[in-house]
């Protein structure tokens, strides 16, 4: 059990309405990701999928940087977690080449003439699936990489600020 009560993070847990990716390292806090994909992908080849973080500045960084990496997993109807399709090597097993496909490393955007911390994640073969099976939701779960342990935290946008750091999803596909 953990009680954030009174913790920096504390504001962005307990407000319903702030719609944040909080995320701190081992054993800290993940945030899960609900997209809902409701017939706005016609049945087609998905040739690229991907979600976008942007960390919002939040005061504490000269003492907490984001992490070294972020990790996504599926998360199943009963919230049980999975490995989306884009970790997997052809044999089914998780890659490491997965993982690098995948992404989830920082990386630095400039955005509205500003300098801002970025997570992409690739996930085309995931949201592939998601079509072929008429799924109408993709739920993610995003937390830090346990391998690099550390202060590391971050809070991302959601998805009501500025259009240029909110959270986006972006899918490229074709149709016959």
């Amino acid at each position: 059990r953990r009680d954030y009560t009174n913790a920096p993070v504390a504001q962005y847990l307990n407000n319903a309405n702030a719609e944040q990716v909080v995320i701190q390292s081992y054993p800290g806090i993940y945030s899960d990701i609900k997209i809902d994909l409701g017939n706005k992908i016609p049945l087609s080849v998905v040739n690229q999928a991907t979600l976008q973080v942007v960390v919002k500045a939040v005061g504490s960084e000269p003492y907490f940087n984001p992490p070294i990496q972020l990790l996504i997993r599926g998360l199943d109807e009963n919230g049980k977690e999975y490995n989306i399709a884009d970790r997997l090597g052809n044999n089914g097993s998780e890659s490491g080449l997965g993982l690098t496909f995948v992404g989830g490393t920082p990386q630095t955007m400039m955005i509205d003439g500003e300098n801002y911390v970025v997570y992409k994640f690739n996930m085309p073969r995931e949201v592939q699936k998601k079509v072929q099976e008429g799924e109408n939701e993709l739920r993610l779960r995003i937390y830090s990489s346990t391998t690099h342990p550390g202060f590391y935290r971050m809070v991302g946008y959601g998805s009501n600020g500025n259009a240029g750091t909110n959270i986006k999803f972006n899918v490229v596909y074709s149709i016959k």
